[in-house]
């Protein structure tokens, strides 16, 4: 793929490394369904790992098995901003990991979502769409201005489910053109965007995150993964969210974030 002239003209680019990375913007607790270690162990975990920031994203009230409906989410902010006292050197996000219907809307009206910090968005339906109406439903998503990153784009499960078909080009201008991150989630059975579209993104202005999606705290360790399929992809630290300082990350939000 074009490394071996790099390498003969010494023009090799500077991938991402995992010591680049500075939080973790998609974990869960026990509070989604599927989560295993209450918000007090996730949050000691990543604090351990040296972040500046950690942002919790549960599950959306959408999901059938899996959701969580607002008075716990309520809650949950609360709690997070009394452990933010026991952290000052790290920036607790609470955030939400939406869910992407056949039409491209999220859970939640405006009003409420406006309440968090930062929100990613997934496919986690309707896997039978035919690739038209799955581009069109990641773009909506997309322009919606409360979405701030695509949670594993094509929602493969390796070995288990194939991904959802779209136009790439048309899915990564709609990234570009709203400012919406592509993750690149370092679980094993995801590995997702794939590292072909890695290397469409790296063509156009698109900003990428390494998430872990962690949904208990040894999976934390996981951000290797997601940063080796990154190196797979040419992803160079620039052009990864998560590698910004804290400052820079709430700027960004706050340039195009959710209204407060």
């Amino acid at each position: 793929a074009g490394e071996i002239e790099l390498a003969a003209a010494g023009a090799l680019p500077r991938l991402l490394e995992e010591g680049d990375l500075r939080g973790d913007l998609h974990v869960h607790t026990d509070l989604s369904g599927d989560g295993r270690e209450p918000l007090e162990v996730m949050v000691a975990a990543a604090a351990a790992r040296g972040y500046q920031y950690l942002a919790i994203t549960e599950h959306g009230e959408d999901l059938a098995t899996n959701g969580v409906p607002r008075d716990r989410l309520l809650a949950q902010r609360a709690r997070l901003r009394e452990l933010q006292e026991a952290y000052p050197g790290m920036a607790l996000l609470h955030g939400v990991e939406l869910n992407i219907g056949r039409d491209g809307g999220v859970d939640y009206d405006p009003e409420f979502l406006a309440g968090f910090d930062w929100a990613v968005a997934g496919v986690h339906s309707h896997f039978d769409l035919d690739a038209r109406e799955q581009t069109q439903r990641l773009v909506a998503a997309m322009r919606n201005p409360a979405v701030r990153a695509i949670a594993h784009l094509s929602g493969r499960r390796l070995g288990s489910r194939p991904g959802i078909e779209f136009d790439l080009e048309e899915v990564l201008a709609a990234a570009a053109e709203t400012g919406t991150a592509l993750e690149i989630n370092s679980h094993l059975d995801r590995l997702d965007v794939s590292s072909e579209v890695l290397r469409a993104a790296r063509r156009r202005e698109v900003l990428l995150l390494v998430d872990t999606d962690a949904h208990h705290s040894r999976e934390l360790a996981n951000m290797t993964f997601g940063v080796r399929h990154a190196r797979r992809g040419w992803v160079e630290p620039q052009h990864v969210l998560n590698t910004w300082e804290l400052a820079a990350l709430l700027d960004w939000l706050n340039s195009r974030g959710i209204p407060k």
